[in-house]
């Protein structure tokens, strides 16, 4: 198997087992000790920070699921597109649970040192989720004058 199928299959037990399946101890496996975040609303070092972004999404929406819907290998990067979906059933941001179900996309980037994930560089569609949850609304347009 190549480095890069290897690097394949890290990455997809990292959707299936982690995000999928809430499985925090195999997130010790899958990344790095050394693990840097590099989204915006999670940056940090170390598992320990992939393990509270699994958990943050797995509270708001217990049945998360993520598909990955696109994928490129390029070197020791993984670019991927996934479609997560769920339903708002726990709390967010201090807000109670709404009931409603989600979907939303996320495009992202992983680098592979050794087998394991040592950076990830993500886009989430917050705004997607946060107006599915129902705790955004967006300005209506006003009516056209006749």
């Amino acid at each position: 198997m190549s480095e890069q199928d290897k690097n394949v299959a890290v990455y997809r037990r990292l959707i299936d087992e982690c995000f999928n399946k809430g499985d925090l101890d195999a997130v010790d496996a899958i990344a790095a000790p050394h693990f840097v975040e590099h989204e915006v609303q999670a940056e940090g070092v170390g598992p320990d920070v992939l393990k509270a972004a699994i958990t943050f999404l797995r509270t708001a929406m217990p049945d998360l699921r993520f598909e990955i819907e696109d994928m490129a290998v390029v070197g020791d990067r993984i670019w991927s597109r996934i479609e997560a979906t769920g339903t708002h059933n726990g709390p967010i941001f201090g807000l109670p649970a709404t009931g409603n179900p989600v979907r939303m996309g996320f495009m992202d980037v992983s680098r592979f040192e050794n087998g394991q994930i040592v950076e990830h560089w993500g886009i989430p569609d917050n705004l997607a989720m946060l107006l599915q949850m129902g705790i955004v609304t967006l300005p209506q347009p006003e009516p056209a004058a006749d």
